[in-house]
């Protein structure tokens, strides 16, 4: 490199890098950490490796690989030589200089996420992801879960670029929300061209409620039972009661002490068919949706 790179540390490990897709690295990594003027370079990096090293990778199909955050996400950088005799791989045109190894062009590192949030809009929860760097890459599923004992689901999927050396952005609404949940998590499967697919870390969105509400029960009409949903924004005492079109209490459904969402199912064995109202009081907020019983 022409530039000035002051003191430069160099410290190398035989820790196999690997990654979240399972691919690995040769069992050698070079940490190179000037101490000045790690940017804009036009450097050349000459890695060498021991043939005990290879992890079982192929030496015709080795390249370079940059990391830099230690190791935890990778991007492609290629080669222009190979020397299998001197066991040596070199690239030019290094612009900065960090964690570099060995792996296999045949089986990449993975797609180098950049950047994974979520956020709740009046249309559900908006998440928007972005990936410095991707390689085969088909696409990213989308799940969802409730909490660590809830499990995943699958809720949308968003097509990849392919491979791509500059950023690429992409976002998902997830529109259909489990009404109940205050809290939601999302991950990203992100799925190779080859059907290998790894996991990112989840994220949380947490869901407000800014006012006392209460939907509509569905079936509309019912017969044997309903889903009732609600939701205050505070602990509140709640009475959630049931009357008939005189004007009658029939049932008090729920009373108590509530906070956030609530999803349940009512029986409504025997009530005559007829019209119905369902009355939610909370504090000094009354809402009131009515509903039909048929037989």
């Amino acid at each position: 490199a022409a530039a000035d790179l002051g003191d430069v540390t160099v410290t190398r490990g035989h820790t196999v890098q690997d990654a979240p897709n399972n691919n690995e690295g040769i069992a050698r990594y070079y940490d190179v950490s000037p101490s000045q003027n790690n940017s804009g370079l036009s450097a050349e990096l000459t890695l060498a490796y021991n043939d005990a090293e290879l992890n079982g990778l192929s030496e015709l199909e080795l390249e370079l690989f940059k990391s830099e955050d230690g190791g935890t996400s990778w991007s492609e950088e290629g080669f222009d030589s190979r020397d299998a005799s001197a066991n040596t791989v070199t690239l030019g045109g290094i612009e900065s200089l960090s964690r570099w190894t060995l792996g296999s062009e045949s089986a990449p590192l993975p797609v180098e996420l950049a950047a994974f949030e979520g956020a709740e809009t009046d249309r559900g929860v908006e998440l928007t992801w972005q990936t410095a760097t991707e390689t085969n890459n088909a696409g990213f599923e989308i799940e969802r879960s409730r909490g660590k004992r809830a499990g995943w689901t699958q809720v949308g999927f968003v097509g990849g670029s392919g491979t791509s050396a500059d950023p690429q952005r992409y976002s998902f609404t997830d529109a259909d929300l489990p009404y109940a949940a205050d809290t939601l998590e999302y991950r990203l499967r992100q799925v190779d061209v080859g059907g290998t697919g790894s996991v990112s870390e989840p994220i949380r969105v947490g869901r407000t409620v800014d006012e006392a509400e209460l939907l509509g029960t569905h079936p509309n009409p019912a017969q044997s039972r309903a889903t009732v949903r609600f939701a205050v924004p505070e602990t509140r005492e709640v009475t959630l009661q049931l009357y008939d079109l005189m004007g009658r209490q029939v049932r008090t459904l729920s009373q108590g002490p509530k906070k956030g969402r609530t999803e349940m199912q009512v029986g409504l064995s025997g009530l005559p068919s007829g019209i119905y109202f369902l009355r939610l009081r909370a504090g000094g907020t009354t809402k009131t949706q009515k509903m039909t019983v048929v037989r």
